[in-house]
């Protein structure tokens, strides 16, 4: 059984718990990364911690890891399958308060996961041959009709209506 990285310490993955007030259950409130570990090192790490970081800004939140304090956690994740190319996942939520409310909770401890596990390999046909694919448009964003528990716009638009003075945003 691999260990996890929750909030700083090493434990089984079966034993990671989130609390169900954690903002990323209840409304998408975090982000995430994907990166390629090949051999035990991770693929372009500086790149993909930037792209984290600039995720984190664009919801309005610090990395609360350093870039170096990232690969220290890496290095130790990755360790656990020697000499094997891996897919690290990492997701950091907004955290987990009292009250579960739209708007962004000030001094909040973000909960920091991160998670290894072997990268599959792509079928050798496809590569070769390539894939099919259709053309979608794209209504993520576009679907207000859903009750979905992605709440991240809604979360964004309030605070920012809360922190202009105002009670409440009218999205049109």
């Amino acid at each position: 059984m691999l260990n996890v990285d929750l909030n700083g310490a090493f434990i089984p993955r079966d034993q990671a718990c989130i609390p169900i007030s954690d903002r990323g259950f209840l409304f998408g409130d975090s982000v995430y990364e994907v990166i390629p570990a090949y051999g035990g090192a991770p693929l372009r790490l500086e790149q993909h911690l930037a792209r984290l970081d600039q995720s984190l800004a664009a919801i309005h939140m610090v990395n609360p890891l350093s870039h170096a304090e990232w690969e220290k956690v890496l290095s130790e994740l990755t360790a656990q399958l020697p000499g094997t190319d891996q897919q690290i996942y990492i997701q950091i939520t907004r955290g987990a308060p009292d009250d579960r409310e739209h708007v962004i909770p000030e001094g909040l401890k973000p909960t920091v996961l991160a998670t290894t596990r072997e990268l599959k390999t792509p079928d050798p046909d496809k590569a070769t041959r390539g894939i099919s694919a259709i053309p979608l448009d794209d209504i993520r964003w576009h679907r207000c009709d859903i009750k979905s528990t992605n709440l991240l716009a809604n979360v964004l638009a309030y605070t920012q209506a809360k922190n202009e003075g105002v009670d409440e945003a009218i999205l049109v």
